[in-house]
C-alpha cells in the first residue's frame, strides 16, 4: 500500500488528481483488491468531483466485500 500511495502522490504532482480514470483505478485498487484500504478509498472518493457510476458502484462493492452492508447501503442512497 505504501508504494501505491507514492505512485498516487506522483500522479497528483503531475496534475491528475481530478481525473476520473485515475480516481477510478485508485478506488478499485483500494476497495476491491486483496490488500486494499477502504478508508483510503473513501478519502479519494470524497475528493473526486462528480464521480461516475463506475466509481460509485466500486465503492458499494468494496463495502459489500468488507461486510459493511450499512455503509454500502448509505453510499447506494447517496448515489
Amino acid at each position: 500500500m505504501k508504494v501505491f500511495e507514492q505512485i498516487l502522490a506522483h500522479a497528483i504532482q503531475l496534475g491528475f488528481e481530478q481525473s476520473l480514470f485515475v480516481a477510478g483505478k485508485v478506488i478499485v485498487f483500494c476497495a476491491v483488491a486483496e490488500h486494499g484500504d477502504m478508508s483510503y478509498a473513501v478519502s479519494v472518493f470524497e475528493k473526486t468531483e462528480n464521480p461516475d457510476a463506475f466509481i460509485w458502484n466500486t465503492k458499494i462493492r468494496g463495502f459489500g466485500k468488507t461486510n459493511d452492508a450499512p455503509k454500502a447501503f448509505e453510499f447506494y442512497k447517496r448515489m
